[in-house]
């Protein structure tokens, strides 16, 4: 075992990142290629500390640049997210964790932080990137996850475990779900992209994510509708509903409510890019 200046890393994978990378995307790929990989902190980078080395270590390396040239994501490379201060654990079986999704997880806490003992509905879990954080943010709080596909609901049940946080995992989607319980709250970033618009989609989410996590053929809307009639008989009094949703679908989204929900507050929230990107209603 050696000794190797974190420079010397950085340049060696900047390097050998072939021309699909920008200047931005590299470093982008670097920065979190030994956050994660390395546990390597920015005050180490700036002060271009050593950490142990090896051959093996170094073909591992080689691998992954290799793999980061076939255009697969640094994520699913490195196996590994940052969520709201937590590391996930993410494969192509889940779909790699958004800022946006982490900014709708916080909208929530920020609103039910003051509110005991609440049950918790999470509709299409994925890694468990927002069922877990509302999980170990939100105390005392019971949560259940659903997900149709086993493969995503392997990998939440690994992540909680990993993080020790004891959620209540079923494998189905909203269309099969029975439950007797009521819940607080509902939260789901459910797939809402037309098939007919996939050349719209960026070619690396398109070419390495799940696409059943991602596209609905007719009816952009449909798993929100689902979502709320279901919640019309699960959820308690007070209870509140919290959606990532694409804005492009917002006046769709509205005319729907007004016309089948007109007894329910319901407010849209802009992201940080100043988009319609999260619906929170209230019951």
């Amino acid at each position: 075992m050696t000794q190797i200046k974190i420079s010397t890393i950085s340049n060696l994978i900047h390097t050998n990142l072939n021309d699909n990378y920008n200047t931005r995307e590299k470093k982008h790929i670097v920065d979190k290629y030994l956050t994660i990989k390395y546990n390597v902190s920015n005050t180490d980078i700036i002060l271009d500390k050593q950490i142990s080395w090896n051959t093996l270590q170094l073909n591992k390396l080689n691998r992954d640049i290799h793999k980061l040239n076939k255009g697969i994501p640094i994520q699913y490379v490195i196996k590994k997210e940052f969520f709201y201060n937590y590391i996930f654990h993410v494969d192509s079986g889940v779909l790699i964790p958004r800022p946006e999704t982490e900014e709708l997880v916080s909208i929530v806490i920020q609103k039910e932080k003051r509110r005991e003992r609440l049950k918790i509905l999470d509709v299409g879990c994925g890694s468990g990137c927002i069922c877990i954080t509302l999980k170990k943010e939100l105390l005392n709080s019971e949560v259940t996850a659903i997900d149709f596909s086993s493969k995503a609901l392997n990998i939440s049940k690994k992540n909680a475990k990993l993080l020790n946080a004891n959620i209540s995992f079923h494998c189905r989607n909203i269309f099969q779900y029975q439950t007797k319980t009521k819940f607080d709250i509902i939260i789901s970033n459910p797939p809402y992209i037309l098939e007919q618009n996939k050349d719209l989609i960026d070619k690396s989410v398109l070419k390495f994510e799940p696409h059943k996590a991602l596209f609905v053929e007719n009816d952009a809307l449909l798993y929100y509708k689902k979502i709320l009639n279901f919640a019309s008989t699960h959820l308690n009094k007070r209870g509140r509903i919290y959606f990532e949703i694409n804005s492009l679908y917002k006046k769709d989204f509205s005319k729907y409510l007004y016309d089948n929900f007109s007894h329910i507050q319901f407010k849209f929230l802009k992201d940080l890019q100043g988009y319609d990107r999260f619906l929170f209603l209230k019951f």
